[in-house]
């Protein structure tokens, strides 16, 4: 607008000098140029002016939103603040804010109630001081990583003390908070309640390493305790330990006679005496069934361990009390103490339960220290186990038979079948060395069964071959395994309908001993033999008591009387006892065969007892079977031979030299 005005001046200036003159043209153009450049200068004014306005107006506008956001953010802070206080004080988890020095600022109810205390009572507490001090180590680490910045937020399982001392488990979650102008630095703590959590996770570990009875440590943890002891050991600390292994005798009759129930309370009782005598240091297991093991530790001597063994057999020999009964025990232990020689603690296990074995074997009752002549006897038993399946595989076994004569007359009366191992290298193997492993092998089964088969066999081929030895019989024995673990009735019958030989010709004969175990089962089988005609016998009579409390209980046709008794006959005990015997055969109808007859002595003395029948090195030792049947060719139908006179006439017969 300005512009055109100035404009409209210089045309109205123009035509009054044209009208009036140059002259007046000359005075009027200085004056037309200085309102040109007024007008210039006022229009930058203006425009700067106006710039300036828009500034101010546009810092205005900034400001304001500038203050409207500050607002903004600090209301919103107050409410985050304020989220943050009612979440941190009503949070279900417990949580602290503790200093960088590890002191405790602030803790919520959650926290406090987790460790039975009043807020106010932690603030200013040093942390680590909730903590057993074997955590406090691993939480340090923990807030080592997050003061350097290696980590954003750490978790661990963190154990607290409560007020009452009893410890807590709680998952700890910590983070760091820089902080700002007006709050320093610190930590923010969580805690998660997982007690319940922690405890059934120990109880699942508790219950793999200890035996669910007894409470005891089972093998695992037992193994893992002798590791222990064997490192330090051989770091040369100068401590000796030993590790024994315990087995009850006969603890399965307990079971049988008072049910699981009593024996499990028995076992209980067991272990809280054996645990009595122990020291604190030492440990007690038990692998199951009756089978116990100690590790005694830091002993001087082989003393310390004997010392420990008495005063563990005098606890178990108090009575323990079953169904309101007495119940008396004893048990078989083998030591393996610790040396250099040993490389693993396996080893030492091997050894304890080798002399175990051996304690056993030698009487039960007893303990028994490993040894090398142990080990190389248990070499030589692996040995023979193996050779023995084998001699059952190859069929390496022989039968041999003993005259048993009437000793009145000297008419053979009948055979007792013995069996020998023929060992390919070593000749022939008395049953005396591998009866004992075929019993706990249960080899005892194919051998017992293939005896009786053959001597069976044998007879009835006799039979068919000399009219004169029809009433011959012949006598086998039979282990107490076969009795209890397998159809012996259905055995014999099968044997003898293949064999042919008449029933009431076989005898099986049972060692007194025997009868120890499960009387009632052992009547019935006798019966059901009786049943089908065969004749029972009791060997090695005398040797044991419980005979004599059964005795009249079982189906009995012949007694056995042992050569111990027959050796000493000349003495008045031995003389009482074999009378006895025979008294006690004759009232219940039993025949008596005197066993290990040597001399001539010993059979006037039988003769004056007047026992019936005699078997022993005096008639002939054990024969092959073509040795034995010269004895049935020989055998005379006459009844009226003198006793000692028949003696000449066997004699020929006779090949000692076999054995």
């Amino acid at each position: 607008m300005i512009q055109a005005s100035w404009i409209a001046v210089l045309l109205a200036t123009t035509i009054c000098a044209y009208q009036l003159g140059s002259g007046v043209l000359f005075l009027l153009l200085p004056i037309c140029a200085f309102g040109l450049l007024a007008n210039r200068m006022l229009r930058m004014v203006v425009d700067m002016s106006r710039e300036k306005a828009e500034r101010d107006g546009r810092h205005f506008e900034e400001l304001s939103h500038y203050i409207s956001e500050q607002e903004r953010t600090r209301h919103d802070l107050e409410i985050s603040e304020e989220k943050f206080r009612n979440a941190f004080d009503h949070a279900s988890v417990g949580m602290a804010l503790v200093s960088m020095s590890g002191n405790i600022i602030k803790v919520n109810a959650a926290f406090a109630e987790l460790l039975g205390v009043d807020e106010c009572e932690l603030l200013g507490t040093d942390f680590t001081s909730l903590m057993p001090a074997d955590a406090v180590d691993p939480h340090r680490r923990e807030l080592t990583k997050l003061f350097y910045g290696a980590v954003r937020s750490t978790q661990i399982e963190q154990c607290l003390y409560r007020k009452d001392r009893e410890t807590v488990w709680a998952l700890w979650n910590a983070s760091r908070n820089p902080g700002d102008l007006n709050d320093e630095a610190h930590y923010i703590f969580q805690f998660q309640d997982i007690t319940d959590k922690k405890r059934a996770e120990q109880q699942i570990v508790h219950d793999a390493l200890h035996d669910g009875l007894t409470g005891l440590p089972n093998r695992i943890l037992f193994v893992d305790r002798v590791q222990v002891a064997f490192r330090r050991a051989q770091r040369g600390f100068n401590i000796n330990f030993a590790v024994c292994y315990l087995d009850f005798d006969r603890f399965k009759l307990v079971n049988d006679s008072y049910g699981h129930e009593a024996g499990d309370k028995l076992l209980v009782e067991i272990a809280e005496r054996i645990k009595s005598v122990l020291r604190t240091n030492d440990t007690v297991a038990r692998f199951g069934g009756d089978e116990f093991a100690l590790l005694i530790e830091e002993m001087a001597d082989a003393d310390d361990v004997v010392t420990t063994l008495e005063r563990i057999r005098q606890e178990i020999a108090r009575p323990f009390e079953a169904d309101a009964k007495p119940v008396y025990f004893t048990a078989s232990i083998g030591v393996a103490p610790w040396s250099l020689d040993y490389e693993r603690p396996e080893q030492l296990l091997r050894d304890a339960d080798t002399a175990l074995y051996h304690a056993k074997r030698s009487g039960r009752n007893r303990y028994e220290f490993f040894s090398q002549e142990l080990r190389e006897t248990t070499v030589n038993y692996l040995q023979s186990d193996t050779d023995l399946r084998e001699a059952v595989y190859s069929n390496q076994f022989r039968a041999f038979y003993q005259p048993i004569v009437n000793i009145a007359t000297g008419v053979l009366a009948g055979f007792e079948a013995l069996i020998r191992w023929d060992h390919p290298r070593r000749g022939l193997v008395s049953p005396s060395e591998f009866i004992p492993i075929a019993e706990e092998t249960g080899l005892i089964f194919p051998i017992g069964e293939w005896m009786l088969r053959e001597s069976c066999c044998q007879l009835s081929d006799w039979r068919h071959a000399h009219p004169n030895a029809d009433d011959l019989w012949v006598s086998v024995n039979v282990s107490a395994k076969q009795f209890k673990d397998v159809d012996l009735v259905g055995l014999v019958t099968d044997v003898l309908a293949k064999s042919g030989l008449p029933a009431h010709l076989l005898k099986l004969e049972l060692t007194e001993t025997a009868m120890a175990d499960n009387i009632d089962h052992l009547v019935d089988v006798m019966l059901r033999l009786k049943d089908i005609g065969v004749r029972l016998s009791i060997d090695d009579f005398g040797t044991g008591y419980s005979g004599l409390s059964h005795l009249h209980r079982l189906p009995l046709d012949s007694l056995k009387i042992d050569r111990a008794f027959v050796s000493r006959i000349n003495t008045g005990e031995s003389d009482e006892i074999i009378r006895t015997i025979v008294t006690l055969a004759r009232s219940l109808d039993l025949e008596v065969i005197a066993e290990g007859v040597e001399n001539d002595e010993q059979l006037e003395h039988l003769l004056l007892l007047d026992c019936q029948l005699g078997q022993g090195y005096y008639y002939s030792r054990p024969v092959d079977a073509a040795s034995a049947e010269t004895f049935v060719a020989k055998r005379s139908t006459e009844r009226s031979v003198p006793a000692l006179a028949h003696r000449h006439q066997l004699e020929t017969a006779s090949t000692r030299e076999i054995f």
